[in-house]
């Protein structure tokens, strides 16, 4: 057996009542078709090793910048050999 209900529901009210105001006109040069929603990793993508005849860096290093910044911070000082990849510079 099935209960019925005769008393209006909350929400059916509310959807009336937006449904009966107009909604303001979207303009299409402000809208994106899609969004693309990519996490920030948690940690960096690239370790820093020290070698007997220097550093190494592997994985994907980021941009100048932040390289030299963590080289700094692992300890590499001036005129040490870093091996990036398959390349070896010296930091300066």
């Amino acid at each position: 057996m099935r209960a019925t209900f005769n008393a209006p529901l909350p929400w059916r009210a509310t959807s009336r009542a937006c449904a009966s105001e107009a909604l303001p006109e979207a303009k299409p040069e402000g809208l994106a078709d899609f969004l693309v929603y990519r996490p920030k990793p948690r940690g960096r993508r690239f370790r820093i090793f020290r070698t007997d005849t220097g550093y190494r860096v592997v994985g994907r290093p980021p941009n100048d910048e932040e390289l030299a910044e963590a080289l700094k911070a692992a300890g590499v000082k001036k005129g040490d050999e870093v091996a990036i990849e398959d390349e070896l510079v010296e930091f300066s």
